[in-house]
């Protein structure tokens, strides 16, 4: 499994987290929800599905069909990502700015808490496990111990 450097997690924090971005400008979403963030699982029921949750963390499989959208969703505490599939996906913010990112099978890598759409540019289905603490503040990357 491939761990994407730290730089280019940075750059998918900011996208849905860290992957490579587009240089066209942002461009609000045309068909999903962009309202307020909410929990994926709720707003997002045909994508985000809950695979496993205990009072510490809860594990999301999300399947995004290739041209695919999840609404407007929070991530309140962070994120851990693996991927198993390759695909490309345009995460929209509250704020209306959009970034794409390319994921790639095998990449995993810490996402900072965020508020995001995503839509699948994809020709074929993106999927994903989010894997999420569920309380408490997330470690920032840049508080992580250094080696």
């Amino acid at each position: 499994m491939k761990i994407i450097s730290a730089l280019g997690w940075s750059a998918l924090a900011l996208a849905a987290g860290g992957m490579a971005f587009a240089d066209e400008p942002a461009k609000a979403p045309a068909v999903h929800k962009t309202e307020a963030g909410g929990d994926p699982v709720k707003v997002s029921p045909a994508t985000h599905k809950l695979a496993f949750a205990d009072r510490d963390m809860r594990v999301l499989d999300i399947h995004l069909p290739a041209g695919g959208h999840a609404n407007m969703h929070s991530h309140p505490h962070g994120f851990y990502l693996v991927a198993f599939t390759d695909c490309k996906v345009k995460f929209t913010f509250p704020d209306g700015t959009a970034r794409e990112a390319s994921i790639h099978a095998g990449d995993t890598g810490w996402f900072d808490p965020v508020t995001h759409a995503a839509e699948n540019l994809s020709g074929s289905e993106c999927h994903v496990l989010n894997i999420e603490p569920t309380h408490g503040r997330a470690m920032k990357k840049e508080e992580a111990p250094k080696k």
